[in-house]
């Protein structure tokens, strides 16, 4: 007697057809009636009741069933615990992140440091990221919502701030904040729909009773790269990205020709976290990765709330 053969008398028991029960399990009607008779010589006794050419589970086969449904559910847990000793035991990180984001560069430094280890790293919409918990697939991922799935755990890092992106030619190159009433009509450059900075932005564009002017989408995430069209139009960017182009330009000539924008009416900003397996499921790799994670994003979000203040002078 073999596990097959016992979960085919399960899924017979289960819905009490044979022919049904075949056709679900991809088998001939015969081969599964000889199965059957196979596992009701294994338990001792008849299972089904055979009346008029129909079956019924009986007291001995209900028995049976729930004995069987015990063993299942024993072998599935223990299969759970060989894959999970057996990711605790590699030293591959599979990281996440629901938008283009610092995870990268958090990740590049670890990798520098750890030679022995290995890094997965993607960029996956809401419904991926699930998917990949569900599967076992992923150690980390940053998003800015939260991730309620069992066997995952969700931390919250910070509020960021959004900031409005403008060129030297920009007519609000001058300014420190503006309103999003007062973009009405702005040509806008951003990410397509969907992503996680543009539903931000949305949401303060609606609360503001405004449509933005989209003339340039890009489904690569932030466009702020996109320098000389910021001449033209406006966009979007968290202030960790704003801060780090300022830091890699403070020492060029002539300098950043962006300028940053505080948000107001309302203020732009979204909440970031970090999803993760349960710290004691971890292998060493993923656990020194996640307190290095924990450490770099508080000291971050900290650098981010000065930058802030000295760049906007509140």
């Amino acid at each position: 007697m073999d596990l097959y053969q016992l979960d085919c008398f399960r899924m017979v028991a289960r819905i009490e057809h044979i022919s049904n029960a075949a056709v679900i399990l991809h088998i001939t009607q015969p081969a599964l009636s000889k199965i059957i008779s196979r596992v009701e010589d294994y338990a001792g006794a008849p299972l089904f009741d055979r009346v008029k050419g129909k079956i019924r589970l009986n007291e001995a086969g209900t028995a049976f069933l729930a004995t069987l449904d015990d063993m299942f559910d024993v072998l599935q847990k223990g299969k759970k615990e060989v894959v999970e000793i057996s990711t605790r035991t590699t030293n591959q990180i599979r990281l996440a992140a629901s938008s283009d984001s610092i995870l990268f560069m958090l990740a590049e430094t670890f990798f520098s440091e750890h030679p022995e280890v290995r890094i997965h790293y993607s960029v996956l919409d809401r419904e991926h990221i699930r998917e990949a918990f569900l599967r076992n697939a992923l150690d980390f991922a940053l998003t800015t919502y939260p991730v309620q799935e069992k066997g995952v755990e969700w931390e919250r890092l910070g509020e960021e701030e959004i900031v409005m992106l403008v060129g030297k030619a920009s007519p609000f190159y001058d300014r420190k904040t503006i309103s999003f009433a007062e973009l009405r009509g702005v040509e806008v450059m951003c990410e397509n729909n969907g992503g996680d900075l543009r539903n931000a932005v949305n949401k303060c564009y609606e609360a503001a009773g405004v449509a933005p002017n989209i003339v340039l989408e890009s489904t690569t995430g932030s466009v702020m790269g996109f320098k000389h069209g910021l001449n033209r139009a406006v966009s979007f960017a968290p202030i960790h990205r704003f801060m780090q182009m300022c830091q890699a330009h403070s020492s060029m000539s002539p300098g950043l020709q962006v300028h940053g924008l505080r948000l107001t009416g309302p203020r732009c900003t979204w909440v970031s976290g970090i999803a993760h397996r349960p710290v004691h499921l971890m292998n060493p790799a993923t656990e020194d990765f996640y307190y290095m994670a924990k450490d770099y994003f508080e000291r971050l979000h900290l650098e981010m709330l000065q930058f802030g203040q000295n760049y906007f002078g509140s």
